[in-house]
């Protein structure tokens, strides 16, 4: 086609091309504000997801303190329990296997000091599971 021939059928047809490369226009637009909304609930969906993790992980921890300072707390009544029972025993070598069994449960069982510093190494608060505050800081397991 001759560049002429161009020129006048586009001159003719002028208003027929802008309105087409506007209803163009509009409809990229309505593509891109559709794909826009689809990836910002996206991403919505998936800052949910990790924040409901992040929950998850800090319950885990919490949950590992509190049940160290529980063992901790009931292991000085029971190890007591342990040894009354391994004492009556009437065979010396039923109750030295005893003993042994209680003072590896004793050795197993986590104390004070160990949940603390599992406390610390987990980023949780240890406080709320001691009472009365010894003067290095570390506290007793209270007995309730």
């Amino acid at each position: 086609m001759h560049p002429r021939r161009v020129v006048s059928w586009v001159g003719r047809r002028a208003n027929v091309i802008i309105t087409g490369l506007l209803l163009l226009s509009l409809g990229l637009a309505i593509v891109a504000i559709s794909g826009w909304v689809k990836a910002d609930a996206a991403q919505r969906k998936i800052n949910l997801i990790e924040f409901q993790r992040q929950q998850e992980a800090i319950g885990k921890r919490v949950a590992d303190v509190a049940t160290c300072f529980n063992r901790a707390r009931s292991r000085p009544q029971l190890v007591i329990v342990l040894r009354g029972i391994a004492a009556q025993l009437p065979d010396g070598d039923s109750r030295r296997a005893a003993q042994q069994v209680v003072m590896d449960y004793e050795k197993q069982t986590p104390g004070r000091a160990d949940c603390i510093a599992l406390a610390k190494k987990l980023d949780v608060d240890w406080k709320p599971y001691v009472e009365e505050p010894e003067a290095n800081g570390i506290g007793r397991v209270p007995n309730s």
